[in-house]
């Protein structure tokens, strides 16, 4: 059984127990009815995409196109050689460079990697020689695991830093919700008065030290 490449249009979409796509390959299967037309899985186990109506795939089947699989969305194609469209904006890297600037003081690496996904607004990525994995977004939310950090920052005001000897929270506000305990051998509740001079303390409810 021979296999090859084929292009197709996505003409059903993924439902709750089933996320295989109906497709319509271009342009062996143009004017078939679409109750008639394939349902394929993906190509690789425990990976799938939902699509939209009309978005095109690339798929890998055999020659009767009776059993086929998806391989990923189809990526733009420019007869004159300019891919600035489908290419990763210049002004995105440089305001996620401004990001990085402000929570590390330094500027991210973009030689060596490997991007999961991109849009006009947001960056997924590998840092190849580190494995570190970094989620950025122009509105300056950022994740970035890195093999001795953790960072995560929203809006570049609320930020959680996180390394082997401490754990850094910074933001305009910080709200703890739940049973807190204060230091390693807490001995009891914190008092909590309700004016300016300290009288008529009172034991917290949920916050001991």
């Amino acid at each position: 059984m021979s296999f090859s490449l084929y292009i197709a249009e996505i003409v059903g979409v993924s439902s709750d127990d089933n996320t295989r796509l109906q497709l319509r390959v271009l342009p062996q299967l143009e004017g078939i009815a679409k109750e008639y037309l394939p349902v394929w899985p993906f190509f690789f186990a425990h990976q799938a995409i939902t699509g939209k109506t009309g978005e095109l795939v690339w798929c890998i089947a055999n020659t009767e196109l009776s059993m086929g699989y998806v391989l990923g969305f189809v990526n733009d194609y420019s007869w004159n050689g300019d891919y600035s469209e489908s290419s990763i904006p210049q002004t995105l890297l440089e305001k996620l460079n401004d990001i990085h600037v402000e929570l590390r003081g330094k500027l991210f690496s973009y030689s060596d990697i490997i991007v999961t996904f991109w849009n006009k607004t947001s960056v997924h990525f590998v840092d190849r020689a580190t494995g570190a994995h970094i989620s950025a977004f122009t509105s300056g939310t950022v994740s970035i695991t890195r093999p001795d950090e953790i960072i995560m920052a929203v809006g570049s005001k609320s930020m959680i830093n996180m390394n082997a000897d401490e754990v850094v929270i910074s933001a305009d506000k910080i709200r703890l919700s739940g049973e807190v305990r204060l230091g390693k051998n807490p001995q009891g509740k914190i008092l909590v008065t309700q004016g300016v001079l300290g009288s008529n303390g009172l034991p917290a409810d949920s916050v001991w030290a």
